[in-house]
């Protein structure tokens, strides 16, 4: 499990059949979550990274990260942190600014 600012990634198993690719941002790579102020975001720019939405909830969101070393997560309020290769759901914690990516 890892947790910066308002992002919280915990570990499943496999990712639900259901999910959807998501595009990657051409600038800032997967965005895993946007706020209210401008470069606000949560992003992890390595081509490694995946990020889908569970096309049965239109709101559930998953990153996968491929590989044997850790990727960054880049949020511009806060340091940097090294997120290990796996399946991880996607949560927004009790912000109301924050809108999935």
């Amino acid at each position: 499990m890892y947790r910066q600012g308002h992002l919280l990634l915990i570990s499943v198993v496999t990712l639900p059949a259901d999910v959807v690719p998501q595009l990657r941002d051409p600038d800032r790579g997967v965005v895993l979550a946007v706020g209210d102020l401008p470069r606000h975001a949560y992003a992890i720019s390595s081509s490694r990274a995946d990020l889908f939405r569970q096309a049965s909830t239109a709101s559930d969101m998953f990153v996968r990260i491929n590989g044997v070393r850790p990727v960054l997560l880049r949020n511009d309020l806060h340091a940097p942190i090294r997120v290990w290769p796996g399946i991880y759901r996607v949560v927004l914690l009790n912000y109301p600014a924050f809108c999935g990516a």
